[in-house]
């Protein structure tokens, strides 16, 4: 049987998006202008496409652009739209099986990664389509773990801590 995030997980993951989304606000200093500008959501594996395929790792992130001809005036019609797909069964079985994890400070840190990939493809640090994934995932790690150690989150620390091991 696959585990796919509960009615309970998902009230986990709206308070984890908050978080992270005022953690990289605050951050670099973007305002509501910048994410509207830059749209985003987030999915479950039970609320994403069939072809939005994650594979092994805690997320993916999805880039759907209009062709400039498509585009409206105005800011409110964006040419780009990210889609972060969570993977609720890595998710939840690390949760599970892992002692030193709990899922906020998880998804916290998941978020936060994801959130500055849209930052850093926005300010053109990389092109989305032409980049150095294995260079630009360390640096993204980096960053996230700078971010997150300050956070007065339970566990925060110890997801911190793993990640920046395996960077």
């Amino acid at each position: 049987m696959k585990n796919y995030f509960q009615p309970r997980h998902l009230r986990i993951v709206d308070e984890a998006l908050i978080i992270a989304e005022e953690t990289v606000s605050d951050r670099f200093g973007l305002t509501c202008s910048f994410w509207k500008r830059h749209p985003f959501d987030v999915k479950s594996l039970l609320g994403a496409m069939s072809w939005e395929r994650v594979g092994n790792g805690y997320a993916q992130l999805f880039r759907y652009a209009k062709k400039v001809c498509e585009k409206r005036r105005g800011s409110d019609n964006p040419l780009v739209f990210y889609r972060i797909v969570l993977n609720d069964q890595r998710i939840i079985s690390t949760t599970e099986s892992e002692a030193v994890f709990r899922m906020k400070p998880l998804l916290v840190y998941i978020l936060i990664h994801e959130l500055l990939h849209i930052v850093r493809f926005t300010r053109f640090c990389c092109h989305f389509d032409h980049y150095d994934r294995l260079r630009e995932e360390k640096t993204v790690h980096k960053l996230t773990c700078k971010m997150i150690n300050h956070l007065p989150i339970p566990g925060i620390h110890e997801v911190a801590s793993h990640f920046q091991a395996s960077a």
